[in-house]
């Protein structure tokens, strides 16, 4: 499986689908924002909050995309299917996001 690094991941909160309020308390607030209000993280942050189970990775690139190399743990939901899977997502977990 190919492994690869990603130079910065979106929270689920530029999809629109969930709020900064859903996030685990003050996390929203911290980071770079973008144009859309969703917080940029750092990979080391991430592995951090992972090691700590208060966050997940959530590969949205399609499914053929997710086979052929994806972020080791990552759930793949492609970003076409986001709004009728959003309950599978735990609403008390930093929702770190990622495409090509």
């Amino acid at each position: 499986m190919k492994r690869f690094t990603v130079p910065w991941l979106l929270i689920l909160t530029s999809f629109g689908f969930l709020s900064p309020a859903l996030l685990t308390p003050g996390m929203a607030a911290k980071g770079p924002q973008t144009s859309e209000g969703a917080r940029r993280i750092t990979p080391a942050d991430l592995r951090e909050l992972i090691k700590k189970n208060q966050a997940i990775v959530v590969d949205v690139r399609s499914e053929d995309v997710y086979k052929a190399g994806h972020i080791k743990g990552a759930r793949s939901i492609p970003a076409t299917e986001i709004g009728n899977r959003v309950g599978e997502l735990p609403r008390d977990k930093l929702i770190a996001t990622y495409c090509s």
